[in-house]
């Protein structure tokens, strides 16, 4: 009976100690959100020209106001096209934002609707992201920028 409770005691200490490390080695997440806005700028091929928004439209847009930084770029309106990328001072308000973001694109494909469906694929496809500190989202055609938006994330 005392080697089988040893044998348990030893087991729970050692997974004790796993859950402890594995727990340790997760890190948080650092990225340059300009780096990050810029690469998809330029690597992602576009329909249409975008254009940074100041903090007042991005609010009016998204309904986030409580962002660290922002960079966010929109098109001329004749494309869904667009992007977003955010930094919040903590995990839970950029967790709070990803619903702000789901309703811009949800208010978004009620727009192109009836204005320009083909832009409707684009937005089925947008790319919603929290992680970390960080909120991302871009609409567009491909693959790009969820491969862009991955090598910066993971």
């Amino acid at each position: 009976m005392e080697i089988k409770m040893k044998k348990i005691t030893l087991t729970f200490t050692i997974l004790i100690l796993l859950l402890t490390l594995s727990a340790c080695s997760q890190k948080e997440v650092s990225i340059n959100i300009k780096d990050l806005s810029d690469h998809l700028l330029q690597q992602v091929a576009f329909e249409d020209e975008l254009v940074q928004i100041n903090q007042e439209k991005v609010a009016l847009l998204y309904n986030i106001e409580n962002a660290a930084n922002e960079y966010v770029y929109v098109s001329s309106g004749a494309t869904a096209e667009e992007i977003a990328v955010f930094e919040f001072n903590n995990t839970e308000d950029a967790k709070n934002a990803l619903q702000a973001a789901k309703n811009r694109i949800s208010q978004q494909k009620s727009d192109y609707a009836t204005y320009n469906p083909k832009e409707i694929q684009k937005l089925e496809n947008a790319i919603v992201k929290n992680t970390g500190r960080y909120l991302i989202v871009c609409v567009s055609e491909g693959d790009t920028a969820k491969k862009i938006i991955g090598e910066y994330t993971n």
